[in-house]
């Protein structure tokens, strides 16, 4: 019984309120005859508008609090799908030599790798300058060993901490 109650009360403050509030303010649409049923046409769409405005409303900021799938990225349709989120610098080093060995362009190379690895992956410069290096012959993916600090340090005095001795 406190169900029902509770329904059309809510019913009757959210709905038939503001209808009747639309209904006395409205005129019916420019053009259209003057009567009840223009007054109750332009009431229901203005009514419906509103409830839809709302509810956009409301689903944008529970998105904002929200950490979940829905975000705000996903209203605006500029979220991506990111089918990998961990991967290493030679793995996609060798996905575009593979597409640059397919004849895809430098562009659609990036545009690739943004969709299914994510948007922080590698920039477009970079992309087309490993193009540029397989194209000049380079096989490999992997880091071309160089002179300067090594990447990893052994040592008997401070085997933890390489980097502090003097």
């Amino acid at each position: 019984m406190w169900n029902l109650v509770f329904l059309f009360s809510n019913l009757a403050l959210f709905l038939l309120l503001p209808f009747s509030h639309l209904f006395i303010e409205s005129e019916g649409f420019p053009g259209s005859k003057k009567g009840v049923k223009a007054r109750v046409y332009e009431s229901c769409l203005v009514l419906a508008l509103v409830c839809i405005l709302l509810l956009g409303i409301t689903y944008i900021i529970s998105s904002l609090f929200n950490d979940s799938h829905n975000s705000i990225a996903s209203i605006l349709s500029m979220e991506r799908r990111c089918i990998l989120n961990s991967w290493s610098k030679e793995e996609v080093r060798a996905v575009v030599r593979y597409e640059w060995g397919c004849g895809v362009s430098g562009t659609e190379i990036h545009n690739r790798l943004v969709e299914v690895y994510g948007p922080g992956v590698m920039s477009k410069q970079m992309v087309w300058r490993w193009c540029r290096t397989f194209s000049d012959g380079r096989q490999q993916v992997e880091d071309i060993p160089r002179a300067g600090r090594t990447r990893t340090a052994v040592s008997t005095t401070y085997p933890k901490y390489s980097y502090l001795q003097p």
